[in-house]
């Protein structure tokens, strides 16, 4: 909706409409204009102005009969009218008031009177309107299977629908910051986002946002994708969020991702291998003893056969039910050895370890198999993107400023540009960022997201003393 009230003026008298633009431009209002009855009605329904001013003594249609066409029409009957009128008899107002004229006022034009008159009706009408549309907005939201909220500038909730207080603990959250309404059940993902949301110096609406209700040893993580909509002119409510659940697009694109580095990392080995074998037992060039072609022949089955057994182990894989089952907790003390065990099974030989020995005993609540996705990616990008796919990695556990676990993989690669930095941790479904960007891939946005779901974190940084990427994981401590 404009900010500006819309005001059409009525006369068949250029003088007259003249004089009533002079008054009113000013005031900031958007005129039009209309010299007949007729042109009148067909202005009014293209327009919906706030308000018409009408001039009753007209040559085809009165103003009086344009009055009461306006009210006849289910388009044009709550316009508010104001007749301007020479005639200031008794039965001239009666016939006026009659025909649904809001109000009078008389010629010659006082302008102070004008002025008060137009700026009352118009906010008076304006709010009516403002009402009426937040009583349908209110009435679809109810029935929505998202949630809804209408916020102040400064974040206050000034309506929830019944979805939102569903997701947001059931309490009431009119009067709430939104920020602190969300606090205590969700993690704000990721965090550069949600700085510039409502409140800051630069309020971004089309930034990308989640909440993240953390999994827990007794439920699930639940994702909600936040929207902010701007909402200038709407009184007290100036913007709208939109929070929908994409839990299940996240499981999906998690699986889906799971069952690519499944095969990536499980049969091409094996078609390798399968491929050298048949290759040698093709080639007319390469004489073999028989003694040889049987035993390259029992090599290809072998493969084959180890094949089928990863194929069972790659469905197994994909039907578990996440990437780390609720309840299990890894030792910090392990983490070293399963980044050497990982490094081991990708050729990468230059791998150090450092555990500060301040932690004890201490653990984290993701889980083996996560935590070795984790590194899986970490390391397998580190080699990826080293010139020589020789990569020097460090791998430090320590306790974060937070008291949170630190997981820093460091290694010896090629500096990331700004791009990539900003874009490597998005979840890949939402914008499809990530798998744009310069040796990005969608390894990342998954495990960033497994990550979030257990209250942590993943940052990335270019390395200072050399060429290199930082990657430092944060996960609660147990």
């Amino acid at each position: 909706m404009s900010t500006q009230s819309k005001v059409l003026i009525v006369d068949d008298e250029e003088r007259n409409r003249d004089l009533l633009e002079a008054i009113l431009r000013p005031l900031g209002f958007d005129l039009s204009t209309a010299d007949n009855g007729r042109e009148a009605l067909a202005k009014a329904v293209e327009l919906k102005p706030d308000l018409i001013l009408l001039d009753v003594m007209m040559p085809d249609l009165s103003g009086f009969e344009v009055c009461q066409q306006l009210r006849k029409s289910e388009s044009t009957a709550d316009i508010p009218i104001i007749m301007v009128t020479a005639l200031d008899d008794r039965d001239s107002r009666i016939q006026g008031i009659e025909a649904g004229a809001d109000d009078f006022i008389s010629k010659p034009v006082d302008r102070v009177e004008l002025k008060t008159r137009v700026q009352t009706v118009t906010k008076l009408n304006r709010f009516r309107r403002l009402l009426a549309e937040r009583e349908k907005f209110e009435r679809i939201a109810e029935f929505a299977s998202d949630a809804f909220l209408l916020l102040t500038n400064e974040g206050t909730i000034k309506y929830a629908n019944g979805r939102a207080a569903e997701v947001m603990g059931g309490e009431s959250l009119i009067g709430k910051s939104f920020r602190q309404a969300v606090a205590a059940g969700f993690a704000l993902k990721p965090r550069g986002a949600w700085e510039n949301w409502l409140g800051s110096d630069t309020p971004d609406p089309g930034a990308v946002r989640y909440l993240v209700k953390i999994k827990r040893e007794d439920t699930e993580s639940t994702w909600l994708k936040s929207e902010l909509f701007s909402l200038p002119g709407t009184g007290d409510a100036d913007w709208l969020v939109r929070l929908s659940d994409i839990t299940q697009v996240v499981k999906q694109q998690r699986d889906s991702w799971n069952f690519h580095h499944a095969i990536s990392n499980k049969l091409h080995p094996s078609l390798d291998d399968i491929d050298e074998q048949l290759s040698t037992l093709a080639n007319p060039d390469v004489v073999l003893s028989t003694e040889d072609r049987v035993a390259s022949a029992q090599n290809a089955l072998s493969v084959s056969r180890r094949l089928e057994a990863q194929l069972k182990d790659i469905v197994q894989y994909v039907e578990s039910a996440s990437v780390s089952r609720r309840g299990e907790q890894v030792k910090t003390s392990a983490i070293g050895y399963k980044a050497k065990f990982i490094a081991d099974g990708h050729g990468v030989f230059q791998l150090s370890v450092n555990t500060a020995e301040d932690l004890g005993d201490a653990a984290i609540g993701i889980g083996s198999h996560g935590v070795e996705t984790i590194l899986s990616e970490l390391i397998e990008n580190s080699q990826k993107f080293h010139p020589r796919r020789d990569p020097e990695i460090e791998v430090t556990v320590k306790r974060a400023n937070s008291g949170d676990i630190a997981i820093i993989v460091k290694d010896s690669g090629c500096h990331l540009d700004a791009q990539a930095l900003q874009h490597a941790t998005e979840p890949y479904f939402q914008s499809g960022a990530a798998d744009e960007i310069p040796g990005m891939g969608l390894g990342l946005a998954m495990i960033s997201s497994i990550i979030w779901d257990f209250g942590g974190n993943l940052t990335l940084k270019n390395r200072a003393d050399c060429p290199g990427v930082v990657a430092r994981v944060t996960l609660p401590c147990l």
